[in-house]
């Protein structure tokens, strides 16, 4: 090899080096500008206000996405938010001051009685105020559809000092809003990030109209439920019965029995309430909607008992019912299995009934609840 190519050999190594080097030097450059456009790292996602969280459900990884201006947004947040969680009871209207300094600014908000108490459950419900420094004239509210599939109402607080329910498209001039998102339901239990992130959406829009924002403390509330779903889960017991008449009736005179004897007919099917609780339904042999065209041999029954706290309230009202049924029109009573119902059968269901009633209690699953009226609907 002369002196020629060995120059040659040189010169070109010397270029791949300066490539490398370049390339090395770009992707720092790139790495310390994306480290200041996204300035906490992916494990402080928890710490973020205003950074949007991401669940990955195959595993407990967490990431963050935050704008390239989080810092001085994070900044204004700190500062015009004098007290960005509150813990509180929504229903007494008192906040929690054991552990943080009451905000003077929801003095007035909380004076104002909340009229739609009996919609908002402590356990079971999330809730997020957010009251305005002056009057804030209102459209469009945050919509945190993005981040659950769950239940979620708006209420305004108008500055006439009234509560109304949130409409879509009405304007408001409002002094302050409260969101009542559910915790849980029939699909299962609200996470900690999408908390996160649904307190992240409104204090950016509390923010933006000069307001003030608090929530309730949902965690505990949260890991409750958890422990709780699995053994309500399994406690749905649904009970069907059938009713045959010698000949077939229709529509009209089954619904002229039925809601002359404290049913409601509701689209079809009619159910017996009391006290606005459902006790059991009549729907067609097939457990659907009876129509107002056809006639009826043959219809059924239904209960959910794990709806009642004691489900024998409710087995008694559908054999009360029964037998003034089959005085007033020539039926019989059936069993789940369509067989003439005997006092041998009443007396298994008895049994049945009260034996699943003892499971429950050694398992504290309370019967009738609110938590198992939203998970097994």
């Amino acid at each position: 090899m002369n002196q020629i190519q060995i120059a040659i050999i040189g010169v070109v190594a010397c270029i791949v080096l300066v490539i490398i080097g370049y390339y090395i030097y770009q992707e720092n450059k790139f790495k310390k500008m994306i480290e200041n456009n996204f300035n906490q790292a992916t494990g402080d996602a928890l710490n973020d206000v205003q950074g949007v969280v991401f669940e990955n459900q195959n595993d407990d990884r967490r990431s963050s996405f935050e704008t390239s201006h989080k810092d001085q947004e994070l900044r204004q947040v700190e500062t015009k938010l004098e007290q960005k969680e509150i813990n509180f009871d929504p229903l007494l209207d008192t906040p929690d001051t054991e552990n943080v300094q009451h905000n003077p600014i929801f003095n007035k908000f909380d004076q104002v009685e909340f009229p739609f108490v009996d919609r908002v459950s402590l356990n079971l419900d999330h809730v997020v105020d957010i009251c305005f420094e002056g009057v804030a004239k209102i459209k469009v509210l945050p919509d945190i559809s993005q981040f659950t599939a769950k239940s979620a109402v708006y209420y305004v607080l108008e500055k006439n000092l009234q509560w109304s329910l949130f409409e879509r498209g009405k304007k408001y001039a409002a002094i302050g809003i409260r969101l009542v998102v559910d915790l849980v339901d029939s699909e299962g239990v609200m996470s900690e990030l999408q908390l996160i992130n649904i307190f992240n959406e409104l204090a950016k829009f509390a923010l933006h109209h000069e307001g003030h924002i608090r929530q309730t403390d949902s965690e505990l509330e949260l890991r409750k439920i958890q422990q709780q779903l699995k053994q309500v889960s399994s406690s749905e017991l649904e009970l069907a019965l059938y009713i045959v008449n010698k000949e077939a009736l229709e529509f009209r005179h089954l619904n002229k029995y039925f809601v002359s004897n404290g049913f409601r007919n509701n689209g079809g099917v009619f159910e017996y309430c009391l006290d606005g609780k459902v006790y059991f339904d009549i729907r067609d042999e097939n457990a659907k909607s009876l129509n107002e065209l056809g006639n009826y041999r043959t219809f059924s029954i239904n209960s959910k008992l794990h709806h009642h706290a004691n489900p024998m309230d409710a087995i008694d009202k559908i054999f009360d019912f029964a037998e003034k049924y089959m005085q007033y029109f020539e039926s019989r009573l059936l069993t789940t299995n369509k067989l003439v119902m005997t006092e041998k059968d009443f007396t298994a269901l008895e049994k049945q009934v009260f034996n699943y009633i003892n499971s429950c209690k050694r398992q504290n699953i309370e019967l009738g609840s609110e938590l198992i009226l939203r998970v097994l609907p």
